[in-house]
């Protein structure tokens, strides 16, 4: 029965890369995987880092400690997990797919990208449900990249998304008690 299970699982899996790596053979929706792809290589994070200055007052300093502390925890177990599961990306094991972009590695699990972001956007505090909105569609559009540019299965974005949230959430909830912040 668990072996049925986890062959559903690996099938839905395989189908969703499959619809994704469909989706961006218009080219504006190629070039919007592609760019939201690299702009989650970093350049994001510059930008969440100038609105962070913009909008959000000193309160918001022990989010952004429990973010950076998150991340550095959660990038000292990120490449031997890859290691150790050693999970080949789609590109490499389904025929049909050709990769939109070089990966910066050989595995797939856990999702880089979507472990990051989540742990920056948990560490934030949601001042209204506008800003809320605005990080599930960014977290959104990014995991719709990574599946789409045939780098990722739907388990591993949302094994690196479920990493960030036990270690980035405890991180600002204890920023919050420590500090008083505003709470995520």
């Amino acid at each position: 029965m668990l072996a049925r299970s986890v062959l559903v699982l690996q099938n839905a899996d395989r189908n969703l890369v499959e619809l994704c790596a469909r989706s961006i053979r218009s080219v504006p929706l190629r070039h919007l995987a592609v760019g939201a792809t690299r702009a989650a290589n970093g350049p994001i994070y510059i930008a969440i880092a100038f609105l962070i200055a913009g909008l959000l007052d000193a309160e918001s300093f022990p989010g952004i400690l429990a973010g950076v502390v998150s991340l550095a925890i959660l990038h000292s177990v990120y490449t031997p997990l890859k290691k150790l599961v050693a999970r080949s990306r789609p590109f490499t094991v389904m025929a049909n797919l050709e990769p939109t972009l070089p990966a910066l590695d050989q595995h797939s699990f856990p999702s880089g990208h979507a472990m990051t972001l989540t742990a920056v956007l948990i560490s934030l505090p949601a001042a209204n449900y506008w800003i809320a909105a605005m990080y599930l569609c960014l977290w959104l559009l990014v995991a719709w990249s990574r599946i789409a540019v045939a780098h990722h299965y739907f388990s591993d974005v949302i094994g690196g998304s479920i990493l960030a949230m036990v270690v980035a959430y405890p991180l600002s909830w204890l920023a919050v008690l420590a500090f008083g912040a505003v709470s995520p």
